[in-house]
This record gives structure tokens, C-alpha cells and sequence, in this order.
């Protein structure tokens, strides 16, 4: 105790000891990290230009240490999001830490920015909003930060970081104009108020809007589902001689439910005593324009084998069902039957590209021995994972509290001015993530199911899961490959047929059809296997012809016959799938507008469509914002969501069904 009391003592002499006016070395070392001032802007001595100057290390080398702190470098990424963190209040040495890290990362952004960011800079909003896929240009840019994802492409040398830095600078442009938008709006609704005030035209307060109450998303039975107001219309040719009304679907995505529900909307089908469904369509022809698979969800091969059923029901009455290959059809052939997937790239090298951006390519999964799923199952990061799914803290759980958060801000407190359907799909992706988590504790949770079932509901969750699961069930699927399809053959031949029935492109009476638009190398390909003349469907027929040719080649069991495919075979093959369903630069744009090609190539390219009977030209794969593109001779339109993506719910697509009736009106919807 008295060595205390001696110990304060002596502080408080030394604090009541006069200051000497002796300049102290620490001012200049504050003055230079403060203000920026070089020591010899002071005229100092040299000896005291020294001292100053070996301070001024000592104290860069503390800062360098506090700099590796993780707590440190935790503030500066807090900064760098945008949080207001005084580092007035912080020690000075870690202030300057923490600034230092922060303005680090921000020149080693600005050094590795990619070139088309740096190209992004010099384009308006206008401009910079039209990257955005159409279906989200009008939504709130927290929404389209969650759902505007992209996979990685097999020719993308960045990985995947150059859409990342597009997207990232895109919406942060697109961020601050909302914000702005709606400060105005506060600010010239107070001002209303205000003069109304003054005026005297108010004796009460003003009762906010209310907004129109969300419901809950609920899945209707399907004999319950209205007919879809196809209000859009194209005139095609009157004189042309058409058998029976023709209905088009986009891209189903992999959505079962989707997929039965636009089916219904047309009046296709309905249910049988058993609420299966059924072919009511009579003479009526339905065509389904690809990406029946959807990489997210393990319900596309459900699709398929209803397909199966439903044509075979379909014929009887006259009618058919024509189903296409998209890319996404590709991928999950390219792994079930190991040949290349896009561009000659290898299909391991592809599915461990995707899986590491998003979940693709994990249906197969299905067919994998009981053993193996055991396994992947029991693996100790497995177990973990699935107890943090049933406890309610893995990743998806905050995928949905992120989204209930971005609903409250968004639509509950309406803090921007949205449309309801926006909010009740957004509502519904939330619902339909909490769906599928309680689908996977409640198989998980009961003993009886099967290791095949319990991995469908693994599947279902979709993003929610970790890439290392991700990546662990796809090398599961590459090394037994082989087991897969033994399975699929002997288990389910109606997938098996399904897939061995997608066709390229196919011509409904004077209507093309293709998944992705339509390019001169597509006309080329077609217009290499007529015989001469205006043959253009024998084309068509040949091209999907051989094309089935080769993927019953490939799932057919050994021996096979040709034993082995020539070189020849194998180069076409790859050719017109990476024509016709690949994911390229010029998948995404069709003939009419490809800048590479001359006004008199367009020209050719329409009058020999117009030759070949063919007045219109509908793809899917491609989000566009519901114009009709091509001419008023050969109108091509984007007919791409049929349904979305897994949990992604959102859906404001104008042009997702079309219809062509026997007196030429082409109407979409």
C-alpha cells in the first residue's frame, strides 16, 4: 500500500513539473503522419533531423505489426463496407494501421480491376443497367445482388472475377441512385405536407399508404390453375396451312411443379383419379424450348419421364410434345455420358468450374450405389453440416435471415417504391427456402428413408450448401460414372428415353424453334444436310437425327455398335451442340443484330427463312426483355422462363408462354 501511495505521488510531481520549450521529437513524428509534413520542411538540426527521422521508423515498424492484426484488418473491411467507424477514438498508432490497410486494399482493387470494369467506368446508368438481366432491371439493388448470379463459363480465364467486378460495380452505381431517388422523394413528399399545412387543407394527419397485405405463398392444386391471358400478338402469315394450335414453353429450370403448372395454364393437361396428370389437350402440340434441367433441383428428371408419358397420351389424340436440349441438358449429358461438355473442355474440368460458382450438375447423384451415398454422408464435414441444417445455423438459415431482413427493409417498410407481384415472389423465395429445409429435416430426421432420398433433399437446398459439399458429391458422380448409368438404364429407361429424344431445333409448321437464338452458323449447318431445293425441315430432321444418333451411342450398354465412333463423328457431334445449345458470346445473340455480319448477310438470311416457310423464330435460354427481334418478316422472340430457378422465386418475365393458333396470330404472354 505505501508503495503505491509513493508510486502516485511521484506521477502527479512529474505532471505539475513546468514543460520545457524544447521542441519534442513525437510533435514532428505527429506532425509528418498527420499532416503530411517531411521533416526537412522544418529547417531542424541535423541531429534532431535524425532522431525525428529513426522515430518516425520505429513508429512505421509498430504500425506494420498492428497492420497483420486480424482485429485491424476486420475494422478496415467494416470501413471499406461502408460502416462509420471514428478512428479518432482509436489509439494513433492503430488509427494509422487500420488507414494504411484500408487504403492498401483499396489500390490493390483499383490494380487488379479487370478491363471490362474499366471500361464500365466511362458508361452512364443508362447503359451500365442494360448488363443487368431484364427480369431484374426494375427491382431494388439488394434483390438483384441476390439473385443476378451467373456460372462459371468452360472459356472464362477469370474464373468467374470478371462478372464479379461488373456485377459489383453495376449495382453499387445502380445503389446509389436509388438511395438518391428516394431522399428526393422524402424530401418532396415533406414539402407536399408542409404547403398543405400552410394552405389549411389539413385538419388531421395524413395517413401513410398502407401497403396491400403479402400473402402467403401456397401451392394451389393444379386443377386449380388459370389459363394464361396470352395479351401480346404477332400475325404470321394467314395463307400458311397449319394442322392445330401450337404452345410454347420456356426454359423450366429443373421446376417440376413449373412445368405442370404451365402445362395446366394452357389447357394441356389436367388429373386423373389417381392426380396424376393428363393429356387434355386433344389435337393441340406443346413444345418445350429447353433447359428442362436446371442443376438446382433434382425434379428434372421428373420432367423428363412425365414427358414420356404425357406424348405417348398426346399422339393418341393427335397431338405431340417436342422437347429440346438446352445447355443446362447438355451439362447433365456431358456427365452422365462423359463426352466433352461446351468447346471441347473436358467434362471434370467443366462441373468442377461450375460447382465452384454454383450448384450445377448434381442430378445424377440419384443413381449413385447405396453405398456411396452412405458414405459421402457419413464423412465427418457431412455431419457436421447436416447437424447444423437440423440445429437451424447453417449457411441457408442465413441465406433466409438475409432475406427476411432485405423483405422488411425493402417491402415491409417500403422504403422504396416496388410492385406487389415483386414483393409476393419475393415472399415466396423466402417460404420456398424454408420449405425446403424443413423437407430435409424431416427425411433426415426419420430412419426409414433411403440414402437416394436423403441426397435428393441434400440436393434441394441448393446454394444453401457449402462448396466442399458441393465439390465432394461431384467427384462422387465423376468417379462413378459408369454405376450411374448402369443404374439409370436398368431403374429408370423412361429418363433414358426422354434424354435420348431432345432435339437441337425443330420447325412447327411455319414456326422455328430453338434453345438458344439463331445465329448464320445454325442456318449454315441446317442448309449442309438438304438435299437441295427448300428442304429445310429434311435438314432440320437430320441434324436432330443424328444428334439422338450419338446419345444412344453413347448410353447404350457394351458391346457397342460401331464399336467405336470415327473422329468425324465424334467433331460433328461436338459441333452443332456447341452451335445450337452451347453457352457462348453467340448464344446470346441472334442474326438480326450480330454487328460481325453485313445488312445484305441479314437480308440473305431472312429471304431464305421466308423461302423455307419459316415466318417466326421463338428460343428460349436467353433473358431478354420481352421485344420481338428479327424483322417484321421473321419476327424472332425470347420465350426463356417457364419457371425459375430452384429457390429463386422471383418471376416478372413478360414472355414466358406463347401460342400459335391455326390462323397464324402468334400470341405470347
Amino acid at each position: 500500500m505505501v508503495d503505491e501511495m509513493e508510486k502516485e505521488l511521484n506521477n502527479d510531481k512529474k505532471e505539475v513539473q513546468p514543460t520545457s520549450n524544447i521542441p519534442k521529437v513525437d510533435e514532428y513524428v505527429d506532425r509528418y503522419f498527420n499532416l503530411g509534413e517531411s521533416v526537412e520542411s522544418h529547417n531542424l538540426s541535423p541531429e534532431f533531423t535524425k532522431s525525428v527521422k529513426d522515430a518516425i521508423l520505429e513508429r512505421y515498424q509498430i504500425i506494420e505489426r498492428l497492420m497483420k492484426s486480424p482485429k485491424n484488418i476486420e475494422y478496415a473491411h467494416r470501413i471499406l463496407n461502408g460502416e462509420p467507424i471514428n478512428l479518432l477514438e482509436l489509439s494513433p498508432n492503430i488509427g494509422y494501421a487500420i488507414r494504411y490497410i484500408v487504403e492498401g486494399i483499396r489500390t490493390q482493387r483499383e490494380a487488379n480491376k479487370s478491363e471490362i470494369v474499366k471500361g464500365l467506368e466511362v458508361e452512364v446508368l443508362e447503359v451500365l443497367v442494360k448488363h443487368i438481366p431484364s427480369k431484374y432491371r426494375n427491382f431494388p439493388a439488394e434483390l438483384i445482388d441476390d439473385f443476378w448470379t451467373q456460372p462459371i463459363r468452360v472459356d472464362d480465364l477469370s474464373g468467374g472475377r470478371d462478372f464479379r467486378e461488373k456485377k459489383s460495380y453495376i449495382l453499387k452505381k445502380l445503389a446509389q441512385y436509388q438511395k438518391a431517388e428516394i431522399k428526393k422523394n422524402e424530401i418532396l413528399n415533406i414539402k407536399s405536407e408542409i404547403e398543405e399545412i400552410l394552405n389549411g387543407n389539413t385538419t388531421k394527419e395524413q395517413e401513410s399508404e398502407k401497403i396491400p397485405e403479402i400473402k402467403e405463398s401456397k401451392i394451389e392444386s393444379i386443377e386449380k390453375s388459370p389459363q394464361v391471358e396470352l395479351n401480346q400478338k404477332i400475325n404470321l402469315d394467314p395463307s400458311t396451312k397449319r394442322t392445330s394450335t401450337q404452345e410454347v414453353f420456356g426454359d423450366s429450370n429443373g421446376s417440376y411443379y413449373g412445368f405442370i403448372e404451365h402445362l395446366k395454364s394452357r389447357h394441356l393437361v389436367g388429373t386423373n383419379e389417381n392426380s396424376e396428370p393428363l393429356w387434355i389437350g386433344k389435337d393441340k402440340r406443346a413444345t418445350f424450348l429447353g433447359d428442362i434441367l436446371g442443376d438446382r433441383t433434382p425434379e428434372g428428371e421428373e420432367i423428363y419421364v412425365q414427358l414420356m408419358k404425357l406424348r405417348e397420351s398426346a399422339r393418341k389424340e393427335g397431338g405431340d410434345i417436342v422437347w429440346l436440349a438446352g445447355n443446362h441438358d447438355n451439362m447433365y449429358n456431358a456427365v452422365l455420358f462423359g463426352f466433352p461438355s461446351e468447346k471441347g473442355v473436358s467434362v471434370e474440368q467443366d462441373m468442377n468450374n461450375r460447382l465452384t460458382s454454383y450448384v450445377g450438375n448434381l442430378e445424377p447423384a440419384q443413381h449413385l450405389p447405396d453405398t456411396i451415398l452412405t458414405d459421402y454422408l457419413e464423412q465427418d464435414n457431412m455431419k457436421t453440416l447436416i447437424a447444423k441444417i437440423l440445429n437451424g445455423d447453417s449457411e441457408i438459415d442465413e441465406t433466409i435471415k438475409k432475406r427476411e431482413k432485405i423483405y422488411e427493409s425493402i417491402f415491409k417498410n417500403k422504403l422504396t417504391s416496388t410492385n406487389q407481384l415483386i414483393a409476393e415472389s419475393y415472399k415466396s423465395s423466402i417460404d420456398t427456402l424454408k420449405s425446403v429445409v424443413i423437407n430435409f429435416k424431416s427425411t433426415f430426421e426419420d430412419n426409414s428413408k433411403t440414402p437416394q432420398e436423403k441426397v435428393k433433399a441434400l440436393i434441394n437446398l441448393g446454394d444453401g450448401l457449402p462448396k466442399y459439399a458441393l465439390v465432394n458429391l461431384g467427384n462422387e458422380i465423376l468417379k462413378n460414372r459408369d454405376s450411374i448409368l448402369q443404374n439409370v438404364r436398368e431403374e429408370n429407361p423412361l429418363l433414358l428415353e426422354g434424354i435420348y429424344q431432345q432435339k437441337l431445333v425443330s420447325v412447327e409448321d411455319d414456326v422455328m424453334n430453338c434453345h438458344t437464338n439463331f445465329t448464320k452458323n445454325m442456318m449454315l449447318m441446317i442448309e449442309g444436310q438438304m438435299t437441295g431445293g427448300l428442304h429445310f425441315k429434311e435438314g432440320v430432321e437430320k441434324i436432330n437425327a443424328y444428334y439422338q444418333s450419338i446419345l444412344r451411342w453413347y448410353g447404350s450398354p457394351v458391346p457397342r455398335t460401331p464399336e467405336k465412333l470415327s473422329d468425324q463423328h465424334i467433331a460433328y457431334f461436338n459441333n452443332i451442340r456447341d452451335e445450337f445449345i452451347s453457352t457462348s458470346s453467340e448464344s446470346r445473340i441472334n442474326y438480326s443484330e450480330d454487328s460481325r455480319l453485313s445488312d445484305d448477310e441479314k437480308k440473305q438470311i431472312t429471304l431464305r427463312l421466308k423461302q423455307y416457310g419459316i415466318n417466326a423464330v421463338l428460343h428460349g435460354h436467353n433473358d431478354e426483355d420481352g421485344k420481338v427481334k428479327g424483322t417484321d418478316d421473321v419476327p424472332i422472340l425470347s420465350i426463356d422462363r417457364g419457371a425459375y430457378k430452384g429457390s429463386e422465386g422471383v418471376s416478372n418475365r413478360p414472355t414466358s408462354t406463347a401460342s400459335i393458333n391455326t390462323s397464324g396470330v402468334l400470341s405470347y404472354f
